[in-house]
């Protein structure tokens, strides 16, 4: 009966330390009105687009175990921040909790497994993180499970669990690269003792092992193979190799001095915000305990400790954050419940465990709900001043400040900006609008999400609205204002980040020049009041446009850009092309004219803009021709002058995975640098086929008028866009002489493909 009673208590004590944090979590979530932003915005919108069937990759170097994961259950629950949060959490808590009770009831049995359960998930780190959509609670969790299965596998003995840790394993791999560093050393400690143990078995267990690592090398290899160059660059950054974030070592003693001083700030952080005081008290009293009595597996745990700190110290050096500590928190934790169940004297074993739990729930609910009637911290009466825990813990990337341990309640207007602009567009005949913004993540964010979450038509771009230089080193990609529907500026910053604090004094000017420079183009559709009095402006671009509607294609044109985009499928993004010539040293590209739309046909569409410093004219004449759509460009000079090159350029999205031209082809690079292809195309004529997801390759004719000239393309790919520029070139150095004849200079047929 006594052994029933305990078989019983454990999952009941274990659902209910879990079920406290959800119940609590989803009631914190429920008073919370912010939106995720940063890190955690992104994390959750690559788990909308997974539900909405959009494939891709997680930006940067980031897994996609975690998005998947959780993308299934919208299905149930429904598509919403809150709801993802609240998956995210439930999965990885549950998961956390019973590998970290798990591990330490084998080194010490079920009382140190519940107590370091307990623990574990009342670290105002861990409950913090429940609130959030991050990777680094996932890892954690993952971490405790990996090693749990690595210590039941027996030495890799066991098939069953030596197959889960593999699995495990590869989860963890897909969440974070960095997954690595926080069990190679119980791994590598592991796998010592079992060739030891198993002299005769040998040659079994390494085949076992290679098995295992090739089950995991083929469910990461795809992410991997993608993502390799992202994931070389961030060890090549973080490493002493490179001194990232401002670290420079001008010797040896130097290097070892800055690795010290990370272990300093990780020690200061563990007993002010990661742990609280309190329990770093408690952690050190358990390790004492632990360390004096004889455990199984004590090193297992040691080096799950020792190992990150020391590849975080001295091998990389991250930045002073702590989440990036939160792996190792359930050694910590485990350390403590063994080695407070192991105290000797049975009263002050629970008068201690009591205090624990009593501390637990009362700087859970001071942190969690700002209980103001009881103190931020205990001062000592000496110099020192110790905090016992600190209430507004200081944890990035989730609501409108820094700050965000208790629930906020700040009004933005990230849903009316999205009504104002819907009613708006109605008078607009095409599809998609794109949409920019120069604002801080705590609007662009809520903006992206709701955008993404009720499907409207829109593209957000979220660039800066800067000096005209910027638009001149970054011309290829063809972001700039020109290519709004909308712009959202602001004056001044609405919420006064530390994230973000470089960009206060150059908010204003950017305003200015922006309205300076395309005041003609754009008029005040609406201000919107943010709760510190300032005002963020919704301006709309009053340009004129015309649209071509072909069988298969459709074309607007406005103010020297032409999107295309076909014409069943408005969910993907248009193609963008814009003109450059270079005269005099000066690059001029066809969004910086003034554009006049000229009267034309049903099928045909003619522009002509001057340049008010130049005296050149450019005319663009496109027409729908069977299923496809023709450009030509054209210019005529006032007087004698000479370009000294002509180019087009075209920015092709994701829908594009490859090119071909008459006698070449090749694939696009996914990874997030420029892959530049030089392709001599014929004197006369030429085509490049671009080849793409969902029937929605292009192929791209291009000819060019004069005899004696050639096209020279080269392709490159940018983050979600493929860009081609096309250079115009002659047999007189690039030079081209224009008079007041008109002269064609390029030609473009753009045919669908199937």
């Amino acid at each position: 009966m006594h052994n029933l009673k305990k078989r019983v208590s454990v999952p009941v004590i274990l659902s209910s330390i879990i079920l406290f944090q959800l119940i609590n979590n989803y009631i914190w979530l429920r008073i919370d009105n912010t939106y995720l932003i940063l890190d955690s915005h992104e994390h959750f919108l690559f788990s909308l687009n997974v539900f909405n069937g959009i494939m891709g990759l997680p930006v940067r170097w980031h897994g996609i175990f975690a998005g998947y994961l959780t993308a299934p259950f919208y299905f149930i629950s429904g598509v919403s921040q809150d709801m993802g949060v609240m998956i995210n959490s439930s999965i990885f808590l549950t998961m956390l909790a019973l590998s970290t009770y798990g591990l330490a009831k084998i080194i010490a049995g079920r009382k140190a497994g519940l107590l370091s359960a307990f623990i574990i998930t009342m670290y105002p780190l861990i409950f913090n993180h429940l609130r959030i959509y991050m990777l680094d609670l996932p890892l954690t969790a993952l971490v405790a499970l990996s090693i749990f299965l690595l210590l039941k596998t027996g030495g890799f003995s066991s098939k069953t669990y030596s197959l889960l840790f593999a699995l495990s394993v590869s989860a963890g791999l897909l969440t974070k690269f960095n997954f690595l560093g926080f069990i190679i050393g119980p791994l590598a400690l592991e796998l010592f003792w079992s060739f030891k143990i198993n002299n005769r078995l040998k040659k079994r267990l390494l085949l076992r092992l290679l098995i295992l690592l090739s089950l995991i090398l083929i469910l990461i290899f795809w992410f991997y193979k993608i993502k390799a160059w992202y994931i070389f660059a961030r060890f090549y950054e973080c490493s002493w190799l490179y001194p990232a974030y401002g670290l420079s070592f001008q010797s040896i003693s130097g290097w070892i001095i800055t690795g010290f001083q990370f272990i300093t700030w990780c020690l200061k952080e563990l007993a002010n915000n990661i742990l609280s005081f309190f329990f770093f008290i408690m952690f050190a009293l358990g390790t004492a305990v632990f360390i004096r009595n004889e455990f199984n597996h004590k090193k297992i745990l040691w080096l799950w400790i020792i190992t990150p700190l020391f590849l975080l110290s001295l091998v990389f050096h991250y930045p002073t954050i702590d989440r990036y500590l939160m792996p190792i928190l359930p050694a910590l934790a485990i350390v403590t419940g063994i080695g407070i169940t192991g105290i000797r004297q049975p009263a002050v074993r629970r008068i201690t465990v009591g205090l624990i739990i009593l501390f637990g729930l009362w700087q859970f609910f001071c942190i969690s709900y700002n209980l103001s009637f009881l103190p931020k911290r205990l001062r000592s009466g000496s110099l020192a001043d110790f905090r016992l825990f600190h209430r507004d813990i200081e944890i990035p990337y989730r609501s409108d400040r820094d700050h965000f341990s208790y629930p906020k309640n700040t009004k933005l207007p990230a849903e009316e900006i999205l009504k104002v602009i819907t009613q708006d567009n109605q008078d607009l005949k095409y599809k998609p609008y794109v949409f920019f913004t120069d604002i801080v993540p705590e609007i662009s964010a809520p903006l992206a999400y709701l955008n993404a979450k009720n499907n409207y038509p829109f593209y957000f771009l979220n660039i800066p609205i800067d000096t005209e230089e910027y638009y001149r080193y970054h011309s290829e990609s063809l972001i700039s204002p020109n290519l709004a529907d909308y712009v959202i500026i602001s004056n001044k910053l609405p919420i006064s980040s530390e994230l973000i604090t470089n960009r206060i004094n150059n908010i204003s000017r950017k305003l200015k020049n922006f309205i300076k420079k395309y005041n003609h183009r754009y008029s005040v559709l609406k201000k919107f009041a943010l709760p510190d009095g300032n005002n963020l402006i919704l301006l709309k671009n009053t340009g004129r446009y015309k649209e071509l509607k072909g069988p298969k294609l459709k074309a607007c044109f406005r103010d020297g850009i032409l999107k295309l985009y076909s014409k069943n499928l408005t969910s993907v993004k248009p193609d963008i092309f814009g003109s450059a010539f270079r005269l005099k040293g000066k690059e001029y590209y066809s969004v910086e004219a003034n554009w006049k739309i000229e009267n034309a046909g049903q099928d045909e569409i003619v522009a002509t803009a001057k340049y008010p410093d130049i005296p050149i004219e450019e005319k663009w004449r496109i027409y729908t021709i069977n299923n496809g759509i023709e450009l030509k460009i054209s210019f005529t000079a006032s007087k004698q002058i000479e370009i000294e090159n002509s180019s087009l350029f075209f920015s092709f999205f994701d829908n594009y995975t490859g090119w071909k031209t008459e006698r070449k082809q090749g694939k696009f690079s996914r990874q997030n640098i420029a892959i530049f292809t030089n392709i001599l195309l014929a004197k006369e004529t030429g085509y490049i086929s671009f080849q793409g997801q969902n029937r929605n390759s292009i192929a791209v004719s291009l000819s060019s008028v004069n005899n004696n000239s050639q096209v020279i393309p080269k392709i490159s790919r940018n983050n979600s866009r493929v860009i081609l520029r096309l250079f115009w070139e002659n047999d007189k150095g690039g030079k081209l002489a224009l008079s007041r004849k008109e002269q064609n200079i390029l030609q473009l047929k753009v045919i669908p493909g199937e």
